[in-house]
């Protein structure tokens, strides 16, 4: 394969060229290997000044350069393609970036640094960011395809009334940019309902992050999330233009919640915001648990998942439906008893509604 010039892919869209610039031989090839099928011509360089001669002649829409190359490294290559042109895209690639990379990114408005070992998903999506081409659906979904997509997210799977309506809410806020905050039960399906409205929102090309408050201590939320200057960290800027999944707000110091109240529009001008908890914002506000500023921020959109043991009318449905699917849901060939299942002590209301279906159905399956 020549790594002078390839067009990686066809399609109907219009081709742009892009530039790979790293003094490994092996790094160049795999970079342009993930970028295939986004429709470009891939140009090569191994270093700066090979990419600047390059650049000059051919404008390239996007350069993505390793940071780390001599004589000139990927920041000193990054301001001088700026100075040729402003307006050029550029993705940075480090193996551990450093506070003056992240600055210069941050300050210069580049796309977020992509870390080695390179996770292809994540170069995809920021070069799809930065290539402005799927930053976001250019149509809603019809009704008709927007109900099948449902009919394949497994909380939204059933008939009863608590599911038409969670269905109808979900279409609602398919419609709006907003923050949402969806509460319920561990089980209920909160993380399958925020990949839906990640994946068939405005933003369902862009990178989707997870992050769990409770996982980090209070300086790494700082670090990570908002300072209490309100400096937004590292997590929003990765995620920006793409969608920030936020769990278990109410373990966020309240310190930092308050900052995150008082620079919301600037958080939310970065990403969608999902945030998940197991309780009501209603009642961590009782509890004294959030900012009463972030409370107000975070109750324009909600969204209430019920437990599984008030729609037991629904459980035939999705349990045919995990059937259908045993590779996926882990479980053996031959699909699921649902008579046998729904009649037996792993179906009762306490065991479902303590753990997901489909943990409980490996149970019973003796998985």
């Amino acid at each position: 394969m020549s790594e002078k010039s390839q067009t990686l892919s066809v399609n109907n869209q219009e081709e742009v060229s892009i530039l790979i610039v790293d003094d490994n031989s092996i790094d160049r090839l795999m970079i342009s290997t993930i970028c295939a099928g986004l429709n470009v011509t891939a140009d090569m360089a191994s270093t700066g000044e090979e990419a600047l001669m390059k650049f000059k002649e051919k404008r390239h829409r996007l350069v993505i350069t390793d940071y780390v190359m001599e004589p000139m490294c990927g920041l000193k290559l990054a301001s001088h393609l700026r100075e040729i042109d402003p307006d050029v895209e550029i993705i940075l690639v480090s193996g551990a970036p450093s506070a003056e990379v992240i600055a210069y990114v941050q300050s210069n408005d580049l796309a977020p640094v992509i870390t080695k070992p390179i996770s292809p998903r994540a170069l995809i999506n920021t070069a799809l960011l930065s290539l402005d081409r799927k930053r976001g659906r250019c149509e809603v979904l019809g009704k008709v395809a927007l109900s099948n997509r449902m009919d394949t997210c497994l909380p939204l799977i059933g008939s009863s009334a608590f599911c038409r309506k969670i269905r109808a809410e979900v279409v609602q806020l398919l419609q709006t940019e907003a923050p949402v905050y969806i509460s319920g039960p561990s089980g209920c399906g909160k993380v399958e309902v925020a990949d839906l409205l990640h994946q068939e929102g405005a933003r369902g090309h862009s990178i989707c992050l997870e992050y769990f408050c409770s996982k980090d201590s209070s300086e790494e939320l700082s670090q990570s999330l908002i300072t209490e200057d309100g400096v937004l960290g590292k997590i929003i800027h990765m995620a920006a233009a793409g969608t920030l999944v936020l769990h278990d707000i109410e373990e966020l110091p309240m310190v930092l919640q308050r900052a995150m109240s008082e620079n919301f529009d600037a958080l939310v001008s970065k990403v969608k915001l999902l945030v998940l908890s197991n309780i009501s914002l209603d009642d961590l506000l009782d509890a004294e648990q959030i900012d009463q500023g972030l409370y107000f921020k975070l109750s324009l959109e909600m969204l209430e998942l019920p437990p599984l043991s008030e729609r037991i009318e629904d459980l035939s449905e999705m349990i045919e439906y995990i059937s259908q699917y045993p590779e996926k849901y882990g479980l053996k060939e031959g699909g699921i008893d649902i008579e046998a299942f729904l009649q037996s002590e792993c179906c009762s209301a306490g065991s479902i509604q303590k753990k997901p279906l489909v943990s409980v159905i490996q149970e019973f399956s003796g998985h």
